[in-house]
């Protein structure tokens, strides 16, 4: 292999690793962060997608998450090691909210799922968290995606 072909092969497999998403870089110091939930799917492929007009969120401060699953506030524990987050046990306020449609559902869904061990990932605001319920991928609230929501 010639020299520059050698150059352009390791310029090729640099670029590609550079554009991967990147291992967590989200520890208990570096948070204070909202996000908020974009979507997602269960384990068995069923896309999930937020009720219209409600907004879904993660907070995130130190060792503790909090936030509102579109009516209700829930709070519990995170904890990080490596690219692992977990997340549980959670508690809720308990309202109930008729409308908009689907909005009881989509929390009983949400806080069940969250509820676990995740391998979790950063790409630009993108929060992606993967686990045996799924996946779920939050936006960095305040971030131009999230704001052309």
């Amino acid at each position: 292999m010639t020299r520059i072909a050698r150059i352009a092969l390791f310029g090729g497999i640099l670029a590609f690793a550079c554009s991967r998403t990147q291992p967590l870089a989200w520890t208990p110091a570096a948070t204070g962060e909202t996000w908020i939930w974009a979507g997602g799917a269960t384990a068995d492929g069923k896309a999930l997608a937020p009720v219209k007009g409600t907004a879904v969120t993660l907070e995130v401060a130190g060792e503790a998450v909090s936030g509102s699953s579109g009516c209700n506030r829930y709070n519990g524990r995170i904890s990080f090691s490596g690219d692992s987050v977990a997340i549980g046990p959670l508690a809720t306020t308990r309202m109930a909210c008729m409308e908009p449609e689907g909005l009881m559902a989509q929390e009983q869904m949400y806080v069940g799922m969250l509820a676990q061990r995740w391998a979790a990932s950063l790409k630009g605001n993108e929060l992606v968290l993967k686990g045996k319920g799924g996946e779920m991928r939050f936006e960095l609230a305040g971030s131009d995606r999230e704001k052309g929501r």
